[in-house]
């Protein structure tokens, strides 16, 4: 019997939308492993599979509807998650397999624009297993298609950080810092898991969002009293917006603009390097209640949000 080769990575899907520059699916099923001791046995006495749990991730390019699709699991409990890979050997629209992780809850989510490298998202996403569930085969399945096409999500990637700006309640202004480096943006949910007796798969849940993040510029302007960093960390809580360049040079349509609500600068490192610019590395959060408002990733009050500039 021949082997199969599986090649690249396309129409992958988080729910019904298409994720842009997919360049990563994992899908992942693990048993808990029961074992006995020795009772003076030369080796272990038992070893057993207990329930199983599985799990996924997507790793892609996708900047621009980044909160949208964390937003996809505020609107659905889970969801499932698709990519498919072409077999070696034949044309790409002929012939290939397709995964497909179902009830997926989201576990945490991520990204990063760095100068130089196009911007980068990952998915983590925990298994929720149906009721009666008895195998992993259930809840991720690897099928052959026998056709098919290559879509495209109509995006486009990030290029490059470009402009900073932090408005604190309160003050009369904003700061600026120029020179950026490089914005990464961290989301965790805390996570449970439980089984019962009647089922094998592991049942999930996750909520809480914690929203961390850093900023990296080479702007290390000067005053009598602080550097700019300085001046971030002591201000007071208030929104961040960072823009970013997408594919394509120029200005205007081609500047997306990111920005965070109820945020604070919590961390502030200012680095001298020998024979190189000098930098800024600063540390942030964000907390989802600001008085009466509560915030989330759709709604009225959105804790983040991705749009043109």
């Amino acid at each position: 019997m021949a082997s199969v080769r599986l090649y690249d990575i396309f129409n992958c899907k988080l729910g019904a939308t298409q994720v842009l520059g997919a360049q990563e699916f994992e899908g992942g099923e693990d048993y808990v492993v029961l074992s006995a001791n020795t009772d003076g046995l030369p080796g272990m006495a038992a070893r057993d599979r207990g329930p199983y749990s599985a799990m996924a991730r997507l790793t892609c390019q996708d900047i621009e509807q980044w909160a949208d699709l964390v937003a996809l699991w505020e609107a659905s409990d889970s969801i499932s998650v698709e990519a498919a890979g072409k077999k070696a050997g034949t044309p790409i629209g002929t012939s290939y397999a397709k995964a497909t992780a179902s009830r997926m809850k989201l576990a945490a989510a991520s990204f990063a624009i760095t100068q130089g490298n196009y911007g980068r998202a990952t998915f983590d996403m925990l298994n929720s297993a149906a009721a009666a569930s008895d195998s992993p085969d259930d809840e991720i399945a690897v099928v052959d298609v026998a056709s098919g096409s290559v879509t495209h999500a109509n995006k486009r990637r990030a290029v490059r950080v470009v402009g900073m700006s932090f408005d604190p309640n309160g003050a009369a202004g904003a700061i600026v810092a120029e020179n950026l480096k490089a914005l990464s943006v961290n989301l965790r949910l805390q996570t449970a898991r439980d089984y019962g007796d009647d089922d094998w798969g592991q049942v999930a849940e996750t909520g809480g969002y914690e929203l961390t993040g850093s900023i990296e510029f080479g702007d290390v302007q000067l005053s009598s009293t602080q550097t700019i960093g300085q001046a971030l960390l002591a201000a007071d809580w208030g929104a961040l917006t960072v823009d970013y360049q997408q594919q394509g040079y120029g200005t205007g349509a081609n500047l997306m603009q990111i920005a965070i609500q109820n945020c604070f600068f919590d961390s502030q490192r200012t680095r001298f390097l020998s024979r190189q610019f000098g930098r800024n590395v600063m540390a942030f959060g964000a907390f989802f209640q600001n008085g009466a408002d509560a915030y989330n990733f759709s709604g009225a009050n959105q804790i983040l949000t991705i749009a043109a500039a």
